[in-house]
């Protein structure tokens, strides 16, 4: 295959990219964060510290909501790394 049969990479605009407007809600909450900075790991429930890991939710639910339900699909921390 030749350099000329290879397809050349789009063009690229010069418009602003910014990044999507996350609801504030669908983040894990500040005082988690606070308590896993302060005290540490061992100071947050499973939920709480997995909500931090994530960051965000997911279509519509809060962080700690897809902890919550990932821990109890998983049967506990445990479980997702099984």
């Amino acid at each position: 295959m030749s350099t000329s049969d290879v397809p050349s990479a789009p063009k690229l605009s010069a418009r602003k990219l910014s990044a999507p407007k996350l609801n504030p809600s669908s983040r894990p909450d500040a005082q988690s964060v606070e308590r896993l900075l302060s005290l540490g790991a061992d100071s947050l429930s499973d939920v709480e510290l997995l909500a931090v890991l994530l960051g965000r939710g997911a279509r519509g639910r809060s962080a700690s909501a897809h902890a919550q339900a990932l821990l109890l699909a998983s049967d506990g921390l445990g479980g997702l790394f099984d």
